[in-house]
């Protein structure tokens, strides 16, 4: 039961942004304080500020590309949060964390278990300005959003700089 915690508290991370990102247009913006700091971009982030390509296989394919969110992206102790959604408000969302971990969530699908070592991370920059790399991870449970499971492989790079 222990194990489910991390999954569990990545989820409700996930759902958060995705429900704070389903209102287009609609930006916290600013800087915040203390060692926790957003991102801070004009323009709701975009591809002016990088996005994520990404590739679902298996018990559910999906490919596309996701700009980052800067502003709903957070750098704190040496490691990014970084949210990459679609800024139509459909849902789809993938948040990469550099701790490492990654997830996935949309409509139809939850992927919330994007850790080591189903996933293999590569970090190629990471400061305050952002994060570039990619991830490849192999056999992860999917749950769909008629509630059954079903295995993924989920690959891709991404690059966020402010």
């Amino acid at each position: 039961m222990r194990q489910l915690r991390p999954y569990a508290a990545l989820l409700a991370i996930a759902a958060v942004i995705v429900a704070c990102s389903s209102s287009p247009g609609a930006s916290s913006g600013g800087q915040g304080g203390g060692a926790s700091q957003p991102g801070t971009s004009t323009g709701g982030g975009g591809a002016a500020n990088g996005s994520v390509t990404y590739e679902i296989s298996g018990g559910y394919t999906r490919s596309g590309e996701l700009p980052w969110v800067p502003e709903r992206s957070v750098f704190t102790n040496g490691s990014w949060y970084m949210s990459f959604a679609d800024a139509s408000g459909t849902g789809k969302i993938i948040l990469v964390i550099s701790t490492p971990g990654i997830i996935f969530g949309n409509t139809e699908i939850a992927i919330p278990d994007g850790i080591e070592p189903a996933c293999t991370f590569t970090f190629t920059r990471q400061d305050a300005n952002g994060a570039a790399g990619s991830f490849d991870c192999h056999g992860l449970q999917g749950v769909k959003s008629n509630t059954t499971t079903v295995s993924v492989d989920f690959k891709g790079s991404f690059d966020g700089h402010k």
